[in-house]
């Protein structure tokens, strides 16, 4: 139920950004392309794969970036 209530906060929050209420189209895309993003990054990070590939990484701040990036300021 917890990643239900999360995906519907992201659409909301893409859309909130895109200036979209209620979330359209665009803000369901760039929602799931973030969300798969986060999804991995955090699952590399948790898993140890980024350690063991010998690569330092701030998720977060790597997180960060993506999301400005795609997203537009509002």
């Amino acid at each position: 139920a917890t990643a239900r209530i999360d995906g519907k906060r992201a659409f909301a929050e893409v859309g909130a950004a895109l200036g979209e209420d209620p979330p359209g189209e665009e803000a369901h895309r760039l929602a799931c392309v973030l969300w798969t993003f986060v999804h991995g990054a955090a699952t590399l990070t948790l898993d140890g794969d980024y350690e063991a590939a010998g690569v330092e990484v701030d998720t977060h701040a790597m997180i960060d970036l993506a999301a400005h990036r795609l997203v537009p300021a509002g």
